[in-house]
């Protein structure tokens, strides 16, 4: 399982999802869904535009997640 570890990284940074809504351009409700971990598709457009905007990798973004 992929786990977006989005809110993790906007707490660490102090910055909110309204934030990078406005520095990213990417609609608010797909931020708080791939925040929330609800999202089925990830538009790597919108990945490299989170990344560029928090000036984090992927793989901080993005982690795998074992199942039990």
């Amino acid at each position: 399982m992929i786990k977006i570890r989005l809110n993790e990284i906007l707490a660490e940074q102090e910055k909110t999802l309204y934030w990078l809504n406005a520095e990213t351009g990417i609609r608010y409700a797909t931020l708080w869904q791939m925040a929330r971990n609800d999202i089925a598709l990830l538009n790597l457009k919108n990945l490299d535009k989170i990344c560029k905007a928090l000036g984090v990798g992927p793989g901080d973004v993005l982690v795998r997640k074992a199942r039990r």
